[in-house]
């Protein structure tokens, strides 16, 4: 009986250092790193999004859309709050500074992404970068799909900076006139200050293809464990647990 738990204990194990692919190599010996086995690799990741850049078929307002969208409402509630007039016909300093701030904050904004999506093609320059480099030996493949992946996550950073700066700038705006405002001008600058926090509840799509390509990597070694029936010397069936690895 104690031989029978030594083995079912000892049978995960063996399975791993048994599993085929754990070892597995192909010719070249890619298998020994992740970043050499993951599909799509991450230099193949750059050209596909270079691509979409390039093609900018319905993928200009995918990019930034969440940003425009908050800058676009906080404009919305700063031109709506300077029509809006006190009983008293007055207006404070304060009222008027931050009108000027949402209105400056929504057309800053608006420029910026403007300009981003004529101009600005972060894939692009990393895959002429990247396609200058040689990639006849396993070391100088590793080293291109390293770099890949780091403009991969340099992108990522900058897309995840860009949500936040906008967030903060925007709620910030749009709350200073929601709080100095009233009528229909304080529910537009109220709904505006909700819309700012859309770039940090909804991923940008730069951080989405990094964050894709670091699951693929997960996924390369995936542990598969599942129970079964082993027959023993006796012919006596048993329970048994299997761990393999696979990819």
């Amino acid at each position: 009986m104690k031989s029978i738990f030594k083995f079912l204990y000892l049978l995960p194990l063996l399975t791993l250092l048994s599993s085929p692919t754990l070892f597995a190599k192909t010719s070249d010996g890619d298998l020994n790193y992740p970043e050499l086995m993951v599909t799509p690799r991450a230099s193949e990741r750059l050209a596909i999004e270079a691509k979409k850049e390039a093609n900018m078929d319905g993928y200009w307002y995918k990019q930034h859309m969440t940003l425009q969208l908050s800058a676009l409402a906080t404009l919305v509630s700063g031109v709506q709050s300077s029509g809006y007039t006190p009983e008293d016909n007055t207006q404070t300093q304060e009222q008027l500074d931050s009108i000027k701030f949402a209105q400056i904050v929504g057309v800053g904004w608006l420029a910026i992404t403007t300009y981003m999506v004529s101009e600005y093609r972060p894939y692009k320059k990393s895959y002429a970068e990247i396609k200058k480099l040689p990639r006849r030996y396993k070391k100088e493949k590793l080293t291109r799909e390293r770099i890949s992946e780091e403009h991969l996550r340099k992108t990522s950073t900058i897309g995840k900076r860009l949500a936040w700066s906008s967030f903060v700038t925007n709620f910030l705006a749009s709350a200073a006139v929601a709080s100095s405002s009233g009528g229909n001008a304080s529910i537009f600058a109220g709904i505006s200050t909700l819309v700012s926090l859309g770039p940090i509840f909804i991923d940008y799509n730069w951080e989405e293809v990094y964050d894709s390509h670091l699951e693929y990597k997960k996924k390369i070694y995936g542990p598969v464990a599942h129970t079964g029936i082993l027959k023993n010397s006796d012919n006596k069936y048993i329970p048994a647990l299997y761990l393999s690895y696979n990819f």
